[in-house]
């Protein structure tokens, strides 16, 4: 809906596995419930932009939906892709990734290591974030590949009264909270591959305990990848 405010001119359509339920929808702009992963082919030639986010978690196959969308894009169009890896880093900006059965701190981190062994088992690509470049440069479809890579504080523990650490604090205060949301959403999925309500229940209490502190420096990498479809 952003985008179809900020180009009035442009015609814009909003894909989802549920409706949107905004009463201020732009006139430009439409919902289409739809799950991607039963392909693409109604829009192929449709479009000069496609913008996708954070989707990767119910996507079975993300490579075979990059080379569907370099044919929904018209020649010159657009293809801009935003997704997270699944896990956190330390300072170091090294995966933090806890074996299965582990219990122990950082618990965001190790809340994560389930969320993504869960969403694995059941078809997701949680690694998608981390093929992005690979996948897009490789397509003949595109050119002029640009990923850009932000390291985002999991909370406000950055030090300092810089503003480029207050803008960075600032952002970890929003993604503590999308995070805190994301737990409390994700305990059926960790529930449905086999972990206890007890365990499930006390991670969770740690990693939101271990958020609000703000003392464990833990990073979220945000990849963007966007590219142009060759004339």
């Amino acid at each position: 809906m952003d985008v179809a405010r900020e180009f009035p001119h442009c015609s814009a359509v909003a894909v989802d596995l549920v409706p949107m339920q905004s009463i201020h929808m732009p006139a430009n702009c439409r919902s289409e419930v739809d799950d991607i992963n039963l392909g693409l082919e109604h829009f192929y030639g449709d479009f000069n932009v496609v913008h996708v986010q954070l989707i990767s978690a119910g996507i079975r196959d993300y490579h075979a939906m990059i080379n569907q969308i370099s044919h929904v894009l018209r020649p010159g169009g657009l293809i801009d892709i935003t997704e997270y890896p699944f896990y956190f880093t330390g300072p170091d900006k090294k995966p933090i990734i806890k074996p299965k059965g582990s219990f122990e701190p950082p618990w965001t981190a190790l809340w994560m290591s389930y969320a993504s062994r869960a969403i694995t088992a059941r078809g997701g690509s949680t690694d998608a974030a981390l093929h992005l470049p690979d996948w897009i440069s490789s397509n003949p479809a595109f050119e002029d590949v640009v990923v850009r890579d932000s390291w985002m504080p999991a909370s406000p523990w950055l030090k300092g009264d810089d503003p480029e650490t207050i803008f960075w604090n600032d952002i970890a205060v929003t993604l503590r909270e999308d995070m805190k949301v994301f737990m409390r959403s994700g305990r059926p999925l960790l529930l449905g591959h086999g972990l206890s309500a007890d365990f499930v229940d006390a991670m969770e209490h740690n990693a939101c305990q271990e958020l609000d502190e703000a003392k464990t420096p833990l990073y979220a990498l945000i990849r963007n990848v966007y590219a142009r479809k060759r004339l």
